[in-house]
């Protein structure tokens, strides 16, 4: 009797660590893992608001999310990650709005990448969260298959020449490097500028051997190439802040929980937040670093930006209809009213 109760408990044991291994292992597999892609280095302002994302989704989802960061293009260039997002292959990707744009076939993106429609940093977070023109952007992604979960800038465009820009005037005639969104391309043209195109890895040469005067890119990476080494003039146009929208496939973020959805919508916010404070302090830190090699920097005023608007006038009026005229105009009357009020 004794023996058949030692065993009875023996088998009442196994049978408890048998069901406990049994919940580990189902609790083990009911983790869910992101893959999140971006292109930049681990030193650029992206990659620590990419920490802050995965910090806020797992915390918040109590384990449940484990997000998986793949920086410096380690998944491909930044169309081909996007790309692998669209069809699933990727769950989450930092992207530009060209980009996407050319991805997804929605002009309507680049409303944000018109030279000086905005041009203030306060006024474009503000669209991105209260406009109706970008409401109605995020359903047309969404129709596409993507979930906006949020959008920082990693700086303003800027000049990179040899000598001052300070009116339209200093850039006519110049060989500027543009890259090949056709909507700068329009800009520069209307400028009377020649765009010139240039491979990335080249630009430091191509400076040298005076195929181009200028470079248009934003000061994080006029550092990053070390171009400051050749040319001593940055002027920041303040005319387009450069947007990471970190995107999700939305397939894959239908299929969570609603607390887990909650919990990336949270880190989504948390992102927005910390990249623009991480490009506020990469763009203080890259500009003091540069300065000492004796580079000249100058941020041009509302005063200064206005003969820029004045020339692009045309460029409006025939990518109105290209981006859309609701939304154009939606977002124009938005910028207007937001200028005013910050008056």
């Amino acid at each position: 009797m004794k023996k058949m109760k030692i065993v009875g408990t023996l088998l009442l044991v196994a049978a408890f660590i048998v069901t406990g291994w049994g919940l580990s292992v189902t609790s083990a597999q009911a983790k869910t893992t992101l893959k999140y892609a971006h292109g930049a280095r681990t030193d650029f302002s992206m990659h620590p608001a990419s920490l802050e994302f995965k910090k806020v989704a797992e915390q918040d989802s109590k384990g449940s999310l484990e997000v998986t960061i793949f920086p410096n293009a380690a998944l491909g260039p930044e169309r081909e990650f996007i790309e692998a997002l669209m069809m699933g292959n990727v769950d989450l990707g930092i992207t530009t709005g060209f980009t996407l744009s050319n991805l997804t076939g929605m002009k309507e993106l680049l409303v944000y990448e018109m030279p000086w429609l905005i041009g203030d940093r306060d006024i474009y977070y503000r669209a991105f969260a209260e406009s109706k023109s970008f409401k109605t952007i995020k359903e047309k992604l969404e129709a596409k298959g993507i979930k906006f979960m949020g959008a920082g800038d990693i700086g303003s465009f800027a000049i990179l020449a040899k000598k001052p820009i300070r009116t339209p005037a200093d850039v006519v005639g110049m060989k500027i490097r543009t890259g090949e969104n056709p909507l700068i391309v329009d800009v520069f043209k209307a400028m009377n500028v020649k765009p010139v195109v240039v491979n990335f890895g080249e630009l430091f040469t191509a400076f040298q051997q005076g195929v181009m005067d200028g470079l248009y890119t934003t000061t994080p990476l006029v550092h990053m190439t070390k171009t400051y080494e050749v040319a001593k003039e940055l002027t920041q146009l303040n005319n387009v802040y450069c947007m990471a929208y970190l995107v999700m496939n939305l397939k894959k973020f239908n299929s969570l929980s609603k607390e887990e959805q909650a919990a990336l919508e949270k880190a989504g916010a948390a992102y927005t937040a910390s990249l623009r404070k991480a490009t506020e302090e990469q763009d203080r830190r890259v500009v003091q670093a540069m300065e000492k090699t004796g580079l000249k920097f100058y941020s041009l005023n509302a005063k200064e930006m206005e003969p820029f608007q004045k020339i692009l006038e045309p460029i409006y009026k025939s990518w109105r209809d290209k981006i859309g005229a609701e939304i154009f105009d939606d977002t124009k009357a938005f910028v207007e009213k937001a200028k005013k009020a910050k008056k």
